[in-house]
């Protein structure tokens, strides 16, 4: 009898099944790509192709009651139980086909659209079984299939919705990952069909009254906290089982022995993004437990670190000597978040240069204060010390006080240079400015011309009245191609058997198209040009050395140093002696603990000997 039954019920659904492959079918054939500089999910076509089993669902086992349905479904031999599971299984018949039309290439000669490939079929699976669980939950619940279509619409959207809320909300599962929503789906749509069946079994449907609405929704409501409660759960396991085994990526930061670095990566729970510190001589490092912050920076003393949390636009202040942890709850706009930050004896200070202004921002009172700059002149950076603002015009250096926060006086709303700190055009050094960077510590300043064929001019800030000194680099071929203006960012990715495993934002040290990088005394500067060649600048006796020409393998990572600066690892993946100007091996390091221990990029947080690291080896 069952198989009787199931046969009818697949001979029923047959044109809402044909119907649903032709619409699939159509969905896929009218996708266009959209116009450039529009997303693709404003022109997701396919996402139309829910109604596909939103409709199955809600036909599947909703009884007509102007057709004596009700009645005739009461006098079926088989028990509700074997009467849904027929029904349900005669749905999934016709809805396997379209879903199978939807992802997979090899049935189909149209190419799929690319938010369909990125997501996956297992995130589409999770989504239609989404979809196919509000209607058969619908199904039950309504006495028609055209109320059942349209209460099934109101569960999928109000339902799912509540899910990804509590996801990002409660779980702190932002920004959402394609594993985190089909897990959110999966949830949604075991919950439906748990409840669909308590309602079609026990609701007495053919009475007509409101108990099956009753079962379906206190079982839905309940279904759905355990849900919730049981992602929490795994996730809450995952989060302590992976942060071990997370992998280093983006920007890390350096002072008073400590080293700060980031840890990223991409889990079902969520993007995962730490801050590990390592103290000196330390093998073990000490994440720290607060979760998605990145860009760690240190103060001069090393003793503070300022995070910025990335989901809640707010920032972290760890006070390392003390064991302290604060949360600077005020939240400025996105225009600090690449912005400078001068640290006072009372916490740090935001700075955000705009044109012809400079905004300070105090995190932990939430005051602010927007001063003028004196016309033709920018930030060039901050440093330690007396006067530590560092403007500058087309030719000149100067330097400045920063303003009070907040603004007492009408002197506090501008910003007059305190001392002049270099001058280009006494020697001809410098035509016209193009971009200007200070050395971490402050001492230099490393000048651009807008000429590109003029010679890079370094200043030394201690000793204003020193002249410049020009930074000779070879210049570019006549033949070479013109490069490409150069990001401020590199979004580097680990591929581990053919899917992404890890991917990091790293704010690059770019001067044009130039890397550099300081070493920790700043008596050297290594330079980086366009086409691979790296430049070495002793600073104190201005010579100069080429450590290696004509290989830019990896453009987007930058330069480290040993803390001696000794030892320099190159974009390319050399590791060399500088002193020597030997090559010692090739490895991905991402950041040195000291002479002997470094870090690879790409993998966890653990130490390994320089040895090791050149040999091939991994932690």
């Amino acid at each position: 009898m069952s198989r009787t039954l199931w046969m009818r019920e697949v001979r029923r659904l047959a044109p809402f099944g044909t119907g649903s492959l032709l619409w699939v079918y159509g969905s896929r054939l009218a996708y266009q790509p959209p116009p450039q500089g529009l997303p693709e999910d404003v022109f997701l076509v396919p996402g139309a192709c829910l109604l596909a089993p939103l409709l199955l669902g809600a036909i599947s086992v909703a009884p007509e009651a102007r057709t004596g349905a009700l009645a005739f479904l009461r006098r079926q031999p088989l028990s509700l139980s074997r009467q849904y599971l027929v029904r349900v299984t005669a749905a999934l018949a016709w809805l396997l086909p379209s879903w199978l039309l939807l992802c997979a290439d090899s049935l189909f000669a149209v190419q799929a659209p690319p938010p369909v490939t990125n997501g996956g079929p297992g995130v589409w699976a999770s989504l239609w079984a989404l979809a196919f669980g509000a209607g058969l939950l619908a199904s039950t619940i309504a006495f028609e299939a055209l109320s059942a279509l349209f209460l099934a619409l109101a569960f999928g959207l109000v339902g799912s919705g509540l899910l990804l809320a509590a996801d990002v909300l409660v779980l702190g599962m932002a920004p959402l990952t394609p594993q985190a929503v089909a897990l959110a789906a999966f949830v949604f749509a075991g919950s439906a069909l748990a409840s669909s069946y308590v309602a079609f079994v026990r609701g007495e449907l053919q009475h007509r009254s409101v108990r099956p609405l009753m079962l379906g929704t206190t079982c839905l409501a309940g279904a759905l906290g355990l849900g919730l409660l049981g992602t929490a759960a795994a996730q809450a396991y995952t989060v302590r089982a992976v942060v071990a085994q997370l992998p280093l990526g983006g920007d890390r930061s350096r002072a008073g022995g400590r080293l700060a670095v980031s840890l990223q990566g991409a889990t079902w729970a969520g993007d995962e993004d730490r801050v590990a510190v390592f103290a000196r001589g330390g093998d073990a490092p000490r994440v720290l437990d607060v979760r998605g912050v990145r860009r760690p920076v240190f103060s001069p003393d090393g003793g503070r670190l300022l995070l910025f949390d990335r989901q809640r636009r707010a920032r972290w202040l760890y006070d390392l000597d003390r064991g302290a942890r604060a949360e600077l709850v005020a939240r400025p706009g996105t225009s600090f978040d690449g912005g400078e930050v001068l640290w006072t004896d009372a916490g740090p200070l935001l700075l955000a240069a705009g044109s012809g202004s400079l905004a300070a921002f105090d995190p932990r009172t939430g005051e602010s204060n927007l001063a003028s700059l004196p016309k033709g002149m920018r930030l060039a950076g901050v440093r330690p010390g007396a006067h530590p603002l560092v403007l500058h015009d087309a030719q000149r250096l100067y330097a400045a006080d920063c303003p009070r926060v907040p603004a007492r006086s009408e002197a506090d709303l501008a910003i007059e240079p305190a001392a002049r700190l270099g001058d280009g055009s006494r020697s001809g050094a410098l035509s016209h400015w193009a971009e200007v960077v200070l050395s971490p510590n402050g001492r230099y300043a490393l000048c651009r011309d807008r000429d590109a064929a003029r010679p890079l001019v370094l200043f030394d800030l201690v000793t204003p009245e020193a002249p410049p000194r020009r930074l000779p680099l070879a210049a570019p071929s006549a033949a070479a191609p013109r490069a490409a203006p150069a990001p401020r960012e590199a979004v580097l990715s680990i591929i581990e058997d053919g899917r992404t495993v890890s991917r990091s934002v790293e704010r690059l040290r770019l001067l044009g198209t130039y890397s550099y990088g300081w070493d920790p005394s700043e008596r050297r500067l290594a330079l980086e040009s366009p086409g691979g060649t790296v430049f070495l600048f002793d600073l104190e006796s201005g010579r100069r050395a080429v450590l290696q020409s004509g290989r830019r393998s990896f453009p987007g990572r930058a330069l480290a140093w040993s803390p001696s600066g000794r030892i320099l690892a190159l974009p390319s993946g050399a590791v060399v002696d500088v002193d020597s100007a030997r090559l010692l091996g090739h490895a991905p390091v991402y950041a040195f603990l000291d002479e002997e221990r470094v870090l690879l990029r790409g993998h966890r947080a653990a130490p390994l000997s320089l040895a090791s690291a050149l040999a091939g080896g991994a932690p």
